[in-house]
């Protein structure tokens, strides 16, 4: 009887060895699933040549509702990718103002293979690399999809495509082409009161400042600024606030500088945006540093640091670094002052990269540098702006880099 069970045991573990050896397909040949049998009502309502059309319709359904993650499903489930794509690029910038980047991608990514190439997934494509800073091919989906709305003659979306080019050429160190796209965007446009046409003319303001034509940039940011306001999109009346207080204080027009980080720090009280918060506070600390009231200026922004860092915002950490460095530089305090440069100059360089800023800091680091006789220190620092300057073009950069390279020279003895 032992004997017995012991070769029964054998053949069971040698039958069990050949089933595991065999690919899995086969073995589920031999096993088939459960049949399910469905009753006659549940095969007819699976087997209707409308049922594409019953799917659209409670597609259309959600569309009104507002369900767009349903109407979107229900879309690419009928078949037609085409709309669901429309609703896509429909409703990107408001996902992307409202920070549902998340949502946004799964939009994107839940296009089949063959309807991924639609003009306006790759739209939206472009936009998700160019937040993770992929700037170039983020540049490459733009252009992609520019040419597929102009060969379905869609003006809003090769508007949209232009204007998002012109971003990302911005990112790229290129102002002077992107200004062409981007007034090629707002052309294709036409006249009325739109999102789309609001942040463009932002975005026109701040590449025609980039290239030094200061009057038209400040006519752009006036522009985008009224229609923000007929839209009610504080946020973006927000971003053209800072940006035109920027703009005032690089030209030193101090006052008018004050007037738009106060108007800024007003909308930004709504708006509950960190990033911005550190910004204007650097800002406006910056305002009185330059005229010389540095009395509590350290002191105030020790809090703004730790805000910024808590929250892993590198550039307005690194522009609060910036105003600091100022500080400590009109007190004389010059151990303060190169702390506070080189943590400035660590968080603006890539993969968070702010040239402008970098500019700054090298440019104040060699005018302070030569004013206490280090001549080798200045032009190190002096070197570094105009290597930054030298890949973009910065127009109000480059007066900054002419003035420091002055006192430099006066520091050698030039």
């Amino acid at each position: 009887a032992i004997r017995r069970k012991r070769r029964e045991q054998a053949r069971l573990l040698a039958k069990r060895r050949r089933v595991e050896e065999r690919p899995t397909t086969e073995v589920a040949a031999e096993r088939p699933g459960p049949r399910v049998e469905l009753c006659p009502a549940t095969e007819r309502r699976f087997d209707r040549p409308d049922l594409p059309d019953l799917v659209r319709e409670r597609a259309e359904r959600s569309l009104e509702d507002g369900d767009l993650d349903r109407a979107i499903e229900h879309f690419q489930l009928a078949g037609d990718h085409d709309r669901a794509a429309r609703i896509l690029g429909d409703h990107a910038e408001r996902l992307l103002s409202a920070g549902e980047v998340v949502r946004l991608a799964s939009w994107a990514g839940g296009f089949p293979r063959d309807a991924s190439r639609l003009p306006w997934v790759l739209l939206v494509r472009g936009v998700l690399r160019r937040l993770d800073r992929d700037y170039e091919p983020a540049l490459a989906l733009y252009r992609a999809a520019e040419e597929g709305f102009r060969s379905a003659n869609d003006d809003a979306g090769l508007a949209r495509s232009l204007i998002w080019s012109g971003q990302a050429l911005r990112y790229l160190r290129r102002p002077r082409q992107a200004t062409a796209l981007v007034r090629e965007g707002l052309a294709a446009l036409g006249v009325g009161a739109s999102i789309q046409a609001a942040w463009g003319e932002h975005l026109l303001g701040q590449c025609l400042t980039d290239i030094g034509e200061i009057e038209a940039g400040i006519e752009a940011h006036a522009r985008a600024d009224h229609l923000f306001a007929l839209l009610g999109e504080r946020r973006g009346q927000l971003m053209v606030a800072l940006a035109l207080a920027r703009m005032r204080a690089d030209l030193g027009c101090l006052d008018d500088a004050q007037r738009s980080y106060l108007a800024a720090m007003e909308l930004q009280g709504k708006a509950a945006d960190v990033s911005v918060l550190c910004r204007l506070q650097a800002g406006l600390a910056e305002v009185r540093a330059r005229r010389g009231d540095v009395a509590d200026g350290a002191q105030g922004l020790q809090p703004i640091v730790e805000l910024a860092r808590a929250n892993a915002l590198r550039l307005p950490e690194a522009a609060v670094w910036a105003t600091l460095a100022l500080i400590h530089a009109v007190r004389g305090d010059q151990e303060a002052f190169e702390t506070s440069y080189r943590h400035g100059i660590d968080l603006s360089r890539p993969p968070s990269s702010d040239d402008r800023l970098l500019v700054d800091l090298h440019t104040l680091a060699a005018e302070v540098r030569a004013a206490r006789g280090d001549a080798v220190g200045a032009r190190d620092a002096l070197r570094a702006a105009e290597a930054v300057l030298s890949v973009g073009d910065l127009a109000l950069s480059a007066v900054r880099v002419a003035i420091a390279r002055g006192a430099v020279r006066e520091a050698e003895g030039d």
